[in-house]
């Protein structure tokens, strides 16, 4: 366990909706009860937006919150740094450190093993939860396993209610970045990169 290169209360804070748009009382006509039904599964994360004919694009982008991936990167430490990755489709790429996911818009997103809501889990933050000059930052915007859904809009899931796996998709794509050792094991304090759903 890597502990000692994380900064205090390590783990990636875990990012969750603090406020949800409220609803305008109308008569209960037919239509607003679709447009309810559809805001409220669309905010359960039940659907998404394309399969929801009766509600607004708004809305859509609220729930979703889809961003143009600009560029990948792995943050790696010192025994990981000459490491290959492949580039098979059943392959996949296991690291200790974290995952960095660069947008459009310039927002970043840390992805890395965490101690929320179980131990362990994928975490996503704002910053970066390892101290500084600790990891080496490898581009891997171009690598097959990215390519694909580089400079198009994605989306980004927890699949399972433990976070052992999040699924960033754009469109039929996805890549899955899971808590998993490299026996295949989860709950696990590293990240397994794969273009196949683990679960």
């Amino acid at each position: 366990m890597r502990t000692s290169n994380r900064m205090a209360g390590a783990g990636p804070r875990v990012e969750r909706a603090e406020h949800r748009p409220q609803l305008r009382l109308r008569p209960p006509s037919t239509a607003a009860r679709v447009e309810h039904r559809a805001r409220r599964t669309l905010l359960d994360g039940r659907v998404a937006c394309s399969n929801v004919k009766q509600i607004s694009l708004t809305i859509c982008r609220y729930t979703l919150k889809r961003m143009r991936l600009h560029r990948v990167a792995y943050g790696l430490f010192e025994h990981e740094a000459g490491a290959t990755w492949p580039a098979e489709a059943d392959s996949w790429h296991h690291l200790d450190g974290e995952v960095v996911l660069t947008f459009s818009d310039g927002a970043t997103e840390f992805i890395s093993w965490s101690s929320e809501p179980v131990q362990y889990s994928v975490g996503r933050s704002a910053t970066t939860p390892f101290l500084p000059e600790v990891l080496q930052s490898v581009d891997m915007t171009t690598h097959p396993m990215w390519r694909e859904i580089v400079d198009s809009d994605v989306s980004l899931r927890f699949m399972d209610d433990e976070r052992q796996v999040l699924q960033i998709a754009s469109g039929a794509r996805s890549v899955f970045i899971s808590s998993q050792y490299e026996d295949g094991v989860f709950l696990g304090d590293c990240v397994r990169v794969s273009a196949k759903n683990p679960l």
